[in-house]
């Protein structure tokens, strides 16, 4: 059987899952602080928070590239251990626990996209299926499996596994090279312009926008590149044959957003 070359990528949040998270939430501190007690630790919530904050921002801050990322898990490390021994297995063991029951403490709300595993069931005998997300492996690979999303893709690039988020190619790039595939034979979606549409197609990509905002239809995406095709979030069943237009006999046709996909041009803003 011939390998099948065309690839399909996709985003994670608000593509494929829907998530609210309150990394704000003071009860959640409270609760971690207590926790953390109780293996040893002494800090109080309010430091805890402080902590994390501060951690965040200098790792951010520190870095020179243009789209930097944290690993939220090192980034836990420092905040219960500071710069001793990093790296040993129990400061990171303790770590990763941390982090995830942080993820799970601040979550307030998460589902599916309606629709999202019917058209990956749909398409895995068709394409490769990837993903590229500016998200925490530690936080969302627990989310893929909940929802049992994982086995359809045979390839995924976080974030936070090279510290650079999208926009910037660079992530679509080492995706790309890492599948081997060339990005005439791939195509990126997504559902903001400015971050997914506007950064796979600096990577050569085709993208498609899955809009969650029917009013932007008509007038295009604010800020971003101008997209492939359009598919509106209520109509997500069609993103296969939007997919297949584009990878399969090369058109590139919008679904009731001609007049947007005929006369958008591209901008950038930072999210």
């Amino acid at each position: 059987m011939t390998r099948k070359r065309r690839v399909a990528v996709f985003d994670i949040y608000n593509t494929l899952i829907r998530i609210k998270t309150d990394e704000d939430d003071t009860g959640a501190y409270a609760f971690l602080a207590d926790w953390l007690s109780r293996k040893g630790i002494s800090m109080g919530p309010q430091d805890l928070r402080a902590r994390f904050k501060s951690i965040t921002k200098k790792e951010i801050e520190s870095s020179r590239k243009p789209h930097p990322e944290v690993e939220i898990g090192e980034v836990f490390e420092q905040v219960i251990f500071g710069n001793a021994a990093p790296g040993r297995a129990r400061h990171r063991s303790l770590a990763v626990e941390t982090a995830l029951l942080f993820r799970m403490l601040t979550t307030k709300s998460i589902s599916l996209v309606p629709g999202a595993d019917a058209v990956l069931r749909e398409l895995q005998n068709e394409f490769r299926l990837a993903i590229v997300s500016n998200s925490q492996r530690l936080f969302t690979m627990p989310e893929l499996h909940k929802f049992d999303l994982s086995r359809y893709f045979e390839y995924m690039l976080f974030s936070s596994d090279i510290k650079t988020c999208k926009p910037d190619p660079a992530i679509f790039r080492k995706a790309l090279a890492d599948l081997r595939a060339d990005p005439s034979d791939a195509v990126y979606v997504g559902d903001d312009p400015a971050i997914d549409v506007a950064g796979a197609k600096r990577a050569g990509m085709r993208a498609i926008w899955l809009n969650h905002d029917h009013a932007a239809s008509a007038r295009g995406p604010r800020g971003g590149a101008a997209p492939d095709a359009v598919v509106t979030v209520d109509a997500y069943r069609e993103l296969p044959d939007r997919i297949r237009e584009i990878l399969g006999t090369g058109v590139q046709r919008c679904v009731s957003t001609r007049r947007m996909c005929a006369g958008s041009t591209a901008g950038s803003r930072r999210t």
